[in-house]
Order: C-alpha cells, then sequence, then structure tokens
C-alpha cells in the first residue's frame, strides 16, 4: 500500500518509500488491496466497500504518484479468505471502479487488473463460499472505466475456472 487515507482527503503518503525505490532504478506496481476503514461496509448483502470512495481513493492514490508509480493492480488475489468477502459480481463493481479511478487520476498510467495465484490451484477452495477462483493468462491494460474483466466479474456469482487451466472464462 502506498498511501493510507485514514479520514476522507487526508492522505498519509510514502514518499520517500517510492522514491527511494525509484532512485534505486525499480519500477512500482502499486496496489491499493484494501479501502480505507471507513469505507468498508457492513450491511448484509451490499458490497463490502464503498464502490465510489474506494475509486476516489484509487484516483488520488494514482494522481498524487504519477510518474512515479506509472502501472497499478486493482485487488491481490480477491478471492482469498480475509481479503474481498463479497464475491465475483462485487467484486466486478471495485474492479471497475478502482480501474476508472487510476485511469481519471493519471489517464497515462496502466491498470493491470488484478492478481490471481495461479501456483496453488486449491488455495482458493478454502474458503467455502467461493467456488473457485479467477485468473488472468496475461496482464492486460484497461483504457476505460469498463474492462472485460469487470464486466465477467459482474455478470457471475462465483469465482469460475475451467477445469483444466484454471485460467477464468
Amino acid at each position: 500500500m502506498v498511501g493510507h487515507e485514514r479520514e476522507p482527503g487526508k492522505f498519509l503518503w510514502h514518499d520517500a518509500v517510492v522514491d527511494g525505490v525509484r532512485q534505486g532504478g525499480l519500477n512500482i506496481l502499486g496496489l491499493p488491496d484494501h479501502p480505507p476503514k471507513w469505507a468498508e461496509v457492513k450491511t448484509e448483502g451490499a458490497n463490502p466497500v464503498n464502490v465510489a470512495a474506494f475509486g476516489k481513493y484509487c484516483e488520488e492514490l494514482a494522481r498524487h504518484y504519477a510518474g512515479k508509480i506509472d502501472y497499478w493492480e486493482v485487488w491481490n488475489e480477491p478471492y482469498m479468505p480475509g481479503s474481498f468477502s463479497g464475491g465475483a459480481k462485487l467484486f466486478g463493481e471495485l474492479l471497475q471502479a478502482g480501474a476508472g479511478g487510476f485511469k481519471r487520476g493519471n489517464p497515462n498510467c496502466k491498470v493491470l487488473g488484478w492478481c490471481a495465484d495461479v501456483a496453488t490451484p486449491s488455495g482458493a477452495r478454502a474458503s467455502p463460499p467461493r467456488r473457485g477462483r479467477a485468473s488472468t493468462s496475461s496482464p492486460s491494460t484497461t483504457t476505460s472505466t469498463t474492462s472485460p474483466a469487470a464486466a465477467r466479474c459482474r455478470s457471475s456469482p462465483s469465482w469460475p475456472t475451467t477445469a483444466s487451466s484454471g485460467r477464468r472464462t
């Protein structure tokens, strides 16, 4: 995580760390991974994250770090226990909001989507409510607020896979 938003609009940035990594010649893949605590939703059946607030959070991250962090991942392994609890359809809403936020904050950034652990196919099955896992065969660049991956997630109630490859169908 490269910036904490303890309350709306009040950020604690990690500029010294980001600058140090960049001065060392490395690029950074930015990862918000979780919303600010104040943007979590506890309503039964609702998205567990305030989607609009998460989109704005991603927008501010991309704007602040433009030119220093120009590659973003919306969430790491959302299907893992303790991560995103809303399932694939609600994650699709979050994916779309986060990707759109990054592009509004830095139109030149690349949004790679979200990360999937393809090394341990049975790992996602550790959480009983989820019936599979999602992954991508290669990173994709999102250039608008509606990505094909987000559309597939929104239309699916679970984390679908194909039995042979583990790739998202």
